[in-house]
């Protein structure tokens, strides 16, 4: 266990889709630890992240965009789990943003001195290496 609380245990909850990582992660959070959701920072990630954004246009194409220049999930999503290509496009785009936003997040719980375990909630925490 961690001995003190700038030395938070990190603890990665992983499994596939639909594996009940989600929930593991909640009990957590119920008895005190950060919880951090990687589909949360991704989510924001494409919806905020400018350089992001511009890649998905640029690898992917225009038309997972609305008008407005939000990202149109829905449509994005159906392309890449139909086509695996894509998803490693798009993969290869946000997972090494999405590391990087990870361990700030990780950081700043840490630097709070509030949590004595902090967790990342992830599906492919092994793939985004």
């Amino acid at each position: 266990m961690a001995d003190s609380l700038n030395d938070a245990l990190i603890v990665a909850v992983t499994g596939g889709m639909g594996c009940g990582q989600s929930t593991v992660a909640g009990f957590f959070k119920k008895f005190g630890a950060k919880v951090i959701s990687a589909d949360d920072v991704a989510r924001d990630l494409v919806d905020h992240d400018r350089e992001i954004r511009k890649l998905i246009q640029e690898d992917l194409g225009k038309q997972y965009f609305f008008r407005n220049g939000r990202v149109n999930r829905r449509l994005l999503g159906e392309a890449v789990f139909a086509d695996e290509r894509k998803l490693h496009i798009l993969n290869r785009i946000v997972h090494p943003r999405l590391v990087e936003k990870l361990i700030d997040e990780i950081e700043s719980a840490r630097d709070t001195g509030k949590f004595r375990v902090i967790v990342i909630d992830a599906a492919l925490v092994y793939e985004i290496r």
